[in-house]
């Protein structure tokens, strides 16, 4: 009986190659500097050994790079669906990921809301852990399970996700842009306004491509925002909702000042 029990402990332990693969956007405020596994610092894109539970308690270690204090940060981490060895779950030709975010601090309220518990901001060059605990960990099998995926996880991305600055509940970074909250919908963000670029898009209508809007609800699947995604024309200074729906079905919303200066792949459509 002993030796029913302990064959398949040995075997959900079986030591295999993994690996972390971090995306990281140019200009981003705060940067990925070091990713523990078991206390271990492992270098991005290399593989190393590691157990079928080699990514409970994973430490993500965040600086931040800007000129302000840092209120709240946010780590996507995204993880494929597989069934024996391939990826099982596509949409629209591309590969779908499970995704789970580790958060820092406190998001700022919508206009009306209680301001939540105060946390102390990252301040510029400091540093701050989050750990994907055994309740993330669940939450990310309970993802893939859905899918019948294998919750032997081969590979994680990382990514800095979204930030928000002390004492700002107007403006957010995420995934590479600055974005300010609508005015007609606190719900909702749109990309920072810049005055030059604005005269350039009027200047320059042209057919541009635009990635996906972010989600607004909390996240259950995701596709990399950097693979274009819908095509529509540049026809002036004026905000238009375009006809395509991202993965949650909401419609992207397009913004001439940030499409005139982005190439195809850069571009970037903003949540409504």
């Amino acid at each position: 009986m002993l030796t029913v029990l302990l064959a398949p402990l040995s075997m959900s332990q079986q030591v295999k190659q993994r690996v972390v693969q971090p995306v990281v956007y140019p200009d981003q405020p705060v940067e990925i500097v070091a990713v523990k596994v078991k206390g271990v610092p492992i270098k991005p894109k290399q593989k190393f050994d590691g157990g079928n539970d080699w990514l409970n308690g994973m430490t993500v270690t965040l600086k931040n790079v800007y000129d302000k204090p840092v209120a709240f940060v946010s780590v996507l981490v995204t993880a494929y669906y597989e069934r024996e060895g391939r990826r099982s779950k596509q949409r629209d030709g591309m590969d779908v990921q499970a995704a789970i975010e580790l958060m820092y601090g406190a998001q700022p309220p919508r206009p009306g809301e209680p301001a939540p518990p105060y946390m102390y901001p990252v301040q510029p060059g400091d540093t701050v852990d989050v750990v994907l605990s055994e309740a993330k960990r669940d939450e990310l099998y309970s993802l893939l399970t859905e899918d019948d995926a294998s919750t032997d996880i081969m590979e994680l991305t990382v990514r800095v996700y979204s930030v928000f600055f002390e004492g700002d509940s107007e403006t957010m970074w995420r995934t590479g842009r600055m974005l300010r909250r609508n005015p007609n919908d606190p719900n909702r963000w749109i990309p920072v306004k810049s005055g030059a670029s604005l005269m350039q898009a009027a200047r320059k209508p042209k057919l541009v491509a635009a990635r996906f809007a972010a989600p607004t609800r909390s996240l259950q699947s995701y596709i990399d925002p950097d693979i274009p995604k819908c095509l529509y024309k540049d026809l002036g200074e004026i905000n238009q909702s375009c006809t395509a729906l991202d993965q949650w079905g909401h419609k992207c919303v397009w913004s001439n000042y940030v499409l005139a200066n982005q190439t195809p792949k850069d571009a970037i459509a903003g949540s409504r």
